[in-house]
């Protein structure tokens, strides 16, 4: 939208003739230190134009609160609806970006399941003592120590045991890829 249409646009919320002079002196007087503060803020120039457009929208909607055009009070009020509007337009672009990296990562941890998915089930395969003990091992990140006193074994027993266990997991691996 261009910078007249979005002026008609804005005169077409406002009723009272007095009250569109108003805010077209307003557009003349401040547009362009308005685009100054979105651009400071947003370091783009859609962007700012976009927060200059929605402060505009609110400007036009609260024209009868607005005193002289030349106030001070004016100046500030116009230039801290236009802060505010950059500033939600950043946050707002933050939170898209925020929802696609974590998309991402949602994606790239569902492939690394997908990848799992022949380990889970040839891990799942292994006949009871190894199954839990690798399981423990690798999965629960326990020590052999550690297993041992869990499952009531000695220590050298669950070293055999993870040895033999992940020689019939390479040997399950391997069958699924041949598939």
């Amino acid at each position: 939208m261009n910078h007249l249409e979005l002026l008609q646009w804005c005169l077409a919320l406002i009723e009272e003739e007095s009250d569109k002079e108003k805010f077209e002196a307003l557009y003349k007087k401040y547009i362009d230190l308005m685009h100054y503060k979105a651009h400071t803020i947003l370091k783009q120039q859609e962007l700012a134009e976009d927060a200059v457009s929605i402060a505009l929208l609110s400007i036009a909607k609260n024209i009868r609160m607005i005193g002289g055009v030349y106030s001070d009070q004016t100046k500030h009020y116009i230039m801290l609806i236009t802060h505010r509007s950059a500033l939600n337009l950043l946050k707002k672009q933050k939170r898209e970006e925020n929802r696609f990296a974590s998309l991402e990562e949602a994606e790239g941890m569902a492939k690394e399941i997908e990848s799992d998915d022949s380990l889970t089930s040839a891990m799942l395969a292994l006949p009871s003592p190894y199954k839990e003990v690798i399981m423990l091992k690798y999965s629960g990140g326990y020590k052999n120590r550690e297993i041992a006193v869990l499952l009531n074994l000695t220590v050298s027993n669950v070293d055999k045991i993870v040895n033999r266990g992940k020689k019939k997991l390479e040997r399950e691996l391997a069958k699924g890829e041949s598939m």
